[in-house]
């Protein structure tokens, strides 16, 4: 049984902060989706870096928008937002700093014991 999973995450200013976004989305290329947010208001070369990858990988999806940063929980609302572009029943929620060391063959397998 095959089982679907989207990650997803929110990557804001990742260069400006040195966040290993990169290294966190490549790993989890394994997911069937991967749903990258980002505020095209902070101009660092972080949605560039975005775009490029996504080129490269067809599970990649970018979320380009002005999230409202003076929501009484920014981060919940966005990522809530993100969950909802997500296609497949199993998500796995993931920050910009965030790695997965579990093979995704594994997870798949733990999955579809479910």
């Amino acid at each position: 049984m095959d089982i679907g999973v989207s990650a997803y995450l929110y990557v804001n200013r990742g260069e400006d902060y040195d966040f290993p976004y990169m290294e966190v989305i490549s790993n989890v290329l394994w997911c069937d989706e991967i749903i990258v947010g980002t505020d095209p208001r902070f101009n660092d070369g972080t949605l560039q870096k975005l775009e490029q990858m996504a080129m490269r990988h067809d599970n990649i999806r970018i979320v380009v928008k002005e999230f409202d940063l003076d929501d009484v929980n920014p981060h919940g609302s966005i990522k809530q937002v993100l969950r909802e572009e997500c296609q497949y029943p199993w998500l796995m929620e993931l920050d910009a700093d965030e790695f997965v060391v579990t093979d995704g063959d594994k997870i798949r397998e733990i999955l579809s014991l479910m």
